[in-house]
């Protein structure tokens, strides 16, 4: 069997010595935005995969749609990756737009809320079909699962100001080409790596992956910092095999065929994919 779980996928990073620190830059933000956001698509069906107005949502592609319109911010697709987003805050203290986690079967997040004010909540329900307001205070079976509320603001959405960072944002919306590394035609993970650092700092690292894995010094993945190169092995193929660069607050930038099968949002829930065919709960 091919082994590619989180268990045995060795992340290690590549720091290099071209990357200096500086501070997170974070814009204002209003959080009001998402309760109106998200009231406006009370009714819309429940869709299992849904996150669209016109196909529908579950519960991590309804968090995911209000929250990047109503903010114009970058959001992670699963219920995973959201719950490692903001602020924790305490039940007592919950204000308008903050996100609520539940389980109905064990520790892992299976459904997510918005909170709106005066003890309710929004969210695609499975039972009644549709987007529904809720209470969430007066709600025995509600407070039982609760799991945490997270609190989004600016700085949870802030880039540090790094030149790979830019670069590689620069690049989102680029299609996965295997073998390719120009964003004209689409990229490789090796061939987005190569491209960005040499761009950024023109640094002319090797084309493949088991080469660029070679190259500069070897971190733990506690250790990571902005600009360092991070490897998964045992994804489409034995050994190392798939690459991102770090962007701070546990946040990947890679391109691939598709990154969620290859189970990155295991390790870094928060994965900036370039392109993907499957984006998934």
């Amino acid at each position: 069997m091919k082994k590619h779980q989180l268990i045995a996928a060795s992340i290690v990073g590549i720091s290099l010595l071209w990357t200096t620190p500086t501070e997170f830059k974070a814009a204002e933000m209003d959080t009001t935005k998402v309760v109106k956001t998200a009231a406006e698509l009370s009714g819309i069906d429940y869709v299992s995969g849904g996150e669209t107005k016109s196909e529908g949502f579950d519960s991590s592609g309804f968090i995911y749609y209000v929250v990047e319109t109503a903010l114009n911010v970058d959001m992670p697709r699963t219920l995973e990756g959201q719950g490692e987003l903001g602020t924790e805050v305490n039940k007592s203290d919950l204000t308008t737009g903050d996100l609520l986690f539940f389980s109905t079967s064990s520790s892992t997040i299976t459904s997510a809320a918005i909170y709106i004010g005066d003890g309710e909540m929004i969210f695609p329900s499975t039972s009644k079909g549709e987007v529904v307001k809720e209470s969430f205070k007066d709600s025995s079976f509600w407070n039982e699962h609760f799991i945490k509320a997270k609190r989004l603001s600016a700085s949870t959405f802030s880039f540090p100001d790094y030149k790979i960072v830019s670069e590689s944002r620069e690049q989102l919306g680029v299609s996965y080409q295997f073998g390719e590394e120009r964003p004209e035609v689409g990229f490789d993970c090796s061939g987005f790596i190569q491209y960005v650092f040499k761009e950024a700092y023109n640094v002319a690292l090797p084309r493949s992956t088991d080469q660029q894995w070679n190259f500069g010094t070897y971190v733990k993945k506690e250790d990571l910092q902005v600009g360092d190169v991070v490897f998964f092995e045992d994804t489409y193929r034995s050994g190392i095999s798939h690459a991102g660069v770090y962007i701070g607050k546990n946040r990947i930038m890679c391109i691939c065929y598709d990154c969620f099968k290859c189970n990155h949002a295991v390790n870094f829930p928060f994965v900036y994919m370039l392109s993907s065919t499957n984006v998934v709960d």
